[in-house]
């Protein structure tokens, strides 16, 4: 009986929770980081955003086919934040240095920081790197892009060279978009569910009396 009313106290203590939009604390959080200069954690959680939106945006792009999850970011991203910043992330702009930050790219980055660290590329983007910028210089924009000769790589014969072409990015810059985005997406399309998360407020510990 002492067992059954503890148990009982416990399960109430652990259901004490409430639903949260997981992207208004993400959101919160990342201009935390930003104003305590904390840039990469602030750019890992952001670039989690379009995974949210893009879900609720594309529910038929539920991951049961392959290439779905990335479909899905990368067309939430041009549609919200690419295209928003105008010509900073636009192919037009800087032509002669086309590779831009797209949902593609986005989607690389995403991966490579979240699964292994890394800002190194897929071929298929058109970038070798990425050069992360984590600080506030306003004159570094995401439109800016270049290429790199690799002069050991030099071959007499043919008189070529390979080349590294890669992509500054400000840190706070692509935050702040992907927020923006967010943002305006919210105020678009307030019919739309969205991730929640659990947050226990009663603490949930069990008390050593309950083993007893």
């Amino acid at each position: 009986k002492k067992i059954c009313q503890i148990s009982i106290g416990v399960l109430n203590k652990m259901e004490n929770f409430e639903k949260v939009d997981t992207y208004s604390i993400l959101r919160s959080d990342i201009l935390e980081m930003l104003k305590n200069e904390l840039y990469l954690p602030a750019l890992i959680c952001a670039l989690t955003i379009p995974d949210i939106f893009g879900m609720a945006e594309f529910p038929e792009l539920d991951g049961s086919n392959k290439g779905d999850i990335r479909k899905r970011y990368s067309r939430w991203f041009n549609q919200n934040v690419r295209n928003s910043m105008g010509l900073l992330y636009s192919h037009e702009f800087y032509s002669n240095f086309s590779p831009k930050m797209d949902g593609q790219v986005c989607y690389q980055l995403r991966c490579k920081l979240l699964h292994e660290g890394t800002d190194d590329l897929e071929k298929n983007t058109g970038i070798n790197e990425f050069i992360l910028v984590f600080n506030k210089e306003q004159f570094v924009r995401g439109n800016y892009a270049g290429n790199e000769p690799l002069y050991d790589t030099y071959n007499p014969n043919t008189g070529e060279c390979k080349s590294n072409t890669y992509l500054y990015v400000s840190v706070v810059e692509l935050c702040n978009g992907i927020i923006n985005g967010a943002d305006s997406y919210i105020k678009a399309h307030k019919d739309k569910q969205y991730s929640k998360i659990r947050f226990n407020n009663g603490g949930g510990k069990i008390p050593k009396e309950f083993f007893r």
